[in-house]
């Protein structure tokens, strides 16, 4: 790089410099671009790539990139149905090894392949479940969408904080997507908040969640067992649900609505939040309604 007299900024290439840039899927099929960005020519490639952390075998180019940017799309792989975890790197360019610059060689990214809409119940958080991770399930929610009413139902075990800010294409008041214990009882399945939400939901509809326990107590401050934000949040029911927030901290909560979803609900007349049943262990925090905003959401018994 130089400076011109004009202040500006110039880039001198490099002799040998591949680029890797633009991983999609068409389909089922993982393409790539490869981009000659040095002064020479390039004639061949051999790029290694992994899924899911395992190693895959090398695919190799060979054809004719003139000297800077010109660029060919690569075929790589068809791949399955499933969460995919993708690494491409590239170790060979014109037989000598690496090219003069590798700070353009590598590119990750993570896909979701469909086998088309989600419809039924599926079990989670097992080797031998539908799916693996409740992560993976939400990657799935997200990319095929639903064609009738979900049920997640989690095995037992302690879960790391989720994150749910957009709806589910095919979602409706009557395909719904709920997340629950497999067992039914509550005590089995455990939600930790870590200074954050618990469970955060921010402009999406059509989600329940009954017979889980979300444990806020443990956390040092601003935390919450249901964070609800945004101005679109519409038929979301809590029910069944254990929710330990400690005694002694003002500023972690049970369940926290924030303004602008308490003033979407004024605007809509309407009533969008149900909580059912709700066992909040610090007597404290149900009384200090300013600090749950709690305005416009009902118990019901």
């Amino acid at each position: 790089m130089r400076t011109t007299t004009a202040g500006a900024y110039t880039i001198n290439p490099v002799s040998l410099d591949v680029s890797l840039s633009n991983m999609i899927v068409d389909n089922t099929t993982l393409n790539i671009s490869l981009i000659n960005m040095g002064k020479n020519a390039v004639t061949s490639v051999t790029l290694s790539w992994e899924d899911n952390g395992v190693t895959q075998t090398p695919i190799n180019w060979t054809g004719n990139l003139a000297d800077f940017m010109s660029d060919t799309i690569l075929s790589i792989a068809n791949l399955t149905s499933g969460l995919h975890n993708i690494k491409i790197w590239i170790n060979n360019v014109n037989g000598q090894g690496n090219d003069n610059s590798q700070l353009n060689d590598t590119i990750s990214q993570m896909f979701y392949i469909c086998s088309g809409p989600l419809s039924g119940d599926y079990t989670v958080g097992t080797s031998s479940s539908d799916f693996e991770s409740l992560e993976t399930a939400l990657w799935a929610l997200n990319s095929c969408g639903v064609s009738g009413p979900i049920v997640l139902k989690l095995a037992a075990g302690t879960y790391a904080p989720i994150s749910i800010r957009t709806t589910i294409t095919g979602s409706s008041d009557i395909n719904t997507i709920t997340i629950t214990s497999a067992t039914g009882n509550a005590n089995d399945v455990q939600f930790v908040a870590n200074n954050g939400g618990a469970i955060t939901l921010m402009n999406t509809n059509n989600w329940k969640f009954s017979s889980l326990s979300i444990d806020v107590s443990a956390s040092i401050s601003n935390s919450f067992g249901f964070y609800i934000s945004g101005e679109k949040n519409t038929n979301i029911e809590i029910y069944n649900c254990n929710i330990n927030i400690g005694i002694n901290r003002d500023s972690l909560f049970g369940i926290y609505v924030d303004a602008d979803s308490i003033e979407n609900l004024k605007n809509q007349n309407r009533q969008n939040y149900f909580l059912r049943r709700i066992d909040l262990t610090s007597y404290r925090q149900i009384m200090k309604q300013r600090n749950l905003k709690i305005h416009r959401i009902h118990y019901q018994n």
